[in-house]
């Protein structure tokens, strides 16, 4: 102990040097990949390996995960890329409607990079790719609002409008190693004049009719079931009435009395009938069941 005390007292200078070398290549020798982060090993301009890369259906995550790792100082460098979801935007985008009429649109699409080799080898940094997937982006809503009348594009949400974008925005992710999650538009804004209120009229009308075609259903479908209990109940009482018809006549006549007797408007109506009256045969104790 008193020697290296003695060696590092009398060279400090050499000790101080040889102890900065020694972290400068542990520096470069460990390396930490956080969970929420990819880590991509670069040798020589190439992707030597992949580290922690994010799980897909069709792919298991990688079997080296995050944590605390190695590599060759010098020779080889860590690049880490996000794991988690990432958006890809535009704002306030101006497009021209098939039929002539001018929107502005918000839009985001959402990704996560999934193969980050693929990604580094096509466009190495995965701010270039955000940049990319914008362009690609504004140009398929370009594309597809030039496709869509007025009513159409200003259709909540986007309406169908966004499913080419989708498809189209997926593929081209996929070209640089990205799977798309979703693409959603923010906002929409338009002037409103003619072509404004002539396509909030027809999307009124629109909606009118559907709800005068739903409620016409449900009626067809309520007389259905009414016609179908009837007919059932019809059977039921010709199957009673062939089993004890005296009984039948009993329950009937009783259903009879009740309507017109104890009926809403019974009061309002005077009936004189003898005890001979056949309508009144069920009050005979010979008539009894």
């Amino acid at each position: 102990m008193n020697t290296v005390k003695h060696s590092i007292a009398s060279a400090p200078v050499g000790w101080a040097l040889a102890a900065l070398v020694l972290a400068v290549i542990a520096s470069q020798t460990a390396y930490i990949v956080p969970e929420t982060r990819q880590g991509l090993i670069i040798r020589n301009g190439a992707v030597d390996r992949a580290i922690n890369v994010a799980k897909t259906p069709d792919k298991p995550a990688s079997a080296t995960g995050a944590g605390l790792g190695f590599k060759l100082p010098f020779v080889e460098q860590l690049q880490l890329v996000d794991k988690r979801i990432l958006g890809a935007g535009i704002i306030s985008k101006e497009m021209a409607t098939a039929d002539g009429q001018p929107i502005q649109i918000d839009a985001i699409a959402r990704y996560r990079i999934t193969d980050p080799q693929q990604m580094y080898r096509l466009i190495r940094s995965e701010d270039r790719l955000e940049s990319q997937l914008s362009v690609e982006l504004g140009l398929a809503l370009r594309d597809a609002v030039a496709n869509q009348n007025f009513a159409a594009a200003i259709a909540p949400e986007g309406g169908s409008m966004l499913d080419p974008v989708r498809d189209r925005l997926a593929q081209y992710a996929r070209k640089y190693g990205a799977t798309l999650v979703d693409v959603r538009i923010n906002a929409t804004s338009y002037p409103k004049g003619a072509a404004y209120d002539t396509a909030i009229g027809r999307m009124r009308a629109e909606r009118e009719l559907l709800v005068a075609t739903t409620v016409l259903d449900g009626e067809r479908e309520a007389q259905a079931v009414r016609n179908n209990a009837y007919a059932k109940a019809g059977q039921i009482y010709a199957a009673s009435y062939g089993r004890d018809p005296a009984f039948f006549d009993f329950y009937r006549a009783m259903q009879s009395y009740q309507l017109t007797f104890n009926g809403k408007d019974s009061g309002k109506t005077t009936v004189i009938l003898t005890p001979g009256e056949g309508y009144m045969k069920q009050f005979s104790p010979s008539s009894a069941p």
